[in-house]
Parts: structure tokens; C-alpha cells; sequence
């Protein structure tokens, strides 16, 4: 299997641990290669690194044996994923309650996080929002003084 970086590389194993609901665990995060392997002790391993000939990260070893439990608590869960999740419905429904996002989160990702976690997801989707208000109406300032100057 193939990445372009290190980066697409970890978000694919953020989410597979989310979806499959195990806890892993970055031995090595280095910018060429990357090893994780599961917490709870089971011969679950994975290793990456950067392939010079195909200039791309190459994933070289996998062990798919997982002994160990589906959890609902993960720390590979974050606010960045949560707020890529659920814009979309953030931003059709503003005024949506914290506990609402929560179930929702739980419901679909079958995971749980913190009230803190869901409120500062929901607080930077709509703060984006209005920044883009905000640089709009600036934009719009500028056209009115050039109009009113001439």
C-alpha cells in the first residue's frame, strides 16, 4: 500500500483505529518512517517508510492479528476529526446543542470524547464561518472607499 507522505499515512490509521475501535499506540514518528502497534499488548504491527524508487511512503510490514477488545474511549480521536465530520451539519444547524453533536459522534463513530472536545469542534466550524464573513465585508469596505474616492 502506497502514501503520498507521513501525514496521509497517520490519518489512515487514526481512522482505522476510530472505525475498528482499537487503541494504537506511534512507536516511531519520524518523517521517513513510522511503526505503531497496538496498546494492549497483541501482535497487532504495522510499519511504514519512505520508498526512494517510487518516491512515496510504502507500507512494509503488517501483522492483521488483533486479540484485544473493541473500546469506545480512543485518543486518536480529535477535535481536527470531529470538525471534519460534522461541518457540513454544524454549519446547517448552528444552533445545534453540544449534547446533540455528542450523540451524534457517538452514534456514528462509536466512540466517545470529552464535552470539551465537541464544544471547541463546534465553536472553530462556525468561527470559520464567520471569518469568512468578516473578510468579505472588509473586501466590500475597500470597493465603497475606491468609489466614494473617485
Amino acid at each position: 500500500m502506497r502514501f503520498e507522505d507521513n501525514i496521509q499515512f497517520k490519518e489512515t490509521v487514526k481512522k482505522y483505529s476510530i472505525a475498528k475501535g482499537v487503541k494504537l499506540r506511534f512507536l516511531k514518528n519520524e518523517p521517513l518512517r513510522t511503526r505503531v502497534c497496538c496498546k494492549e499488548k497483541c501482535p497487532w504491527k504495522l510499519y511504514a517508510s519512505h520508498d526512494k524508487r517510487f518516491d512515496c511512503y510504502v507500507l512494509k510490514t503488517y501483522n492483521p492479528m488483533h486479540k484485544c477488545y473493541r473500546s469506545n474511549e480512543n485518543t486518536m480521536l480529535s477535535c481536527k476529526m470531529i470538525k471534519k465530520k460534522f461541518r457540513d451539519r454544524i454549519l446547517m444547524e448552528p444552533k445545534m446543542k453540544i449534547s446533540t453533536l455528542q450523540e451524534m459522534c457517538k452514534s456514528e463513530l462509536e466512540v466517545y470524547a470529552t464535552y470539551s472536545m465537541y464544544q471547541r469542534a463546534k465553536s472553530d466550524v462556525l468561527k470559520e464561518k464567520q471569518g469568512s464573513y468578516v473578510e468579505e465585508f472588509a473586501s466590500h469596505w475597500g470597493i465603497c472607499y475606491r468609489v466614494v474616492t473617485l
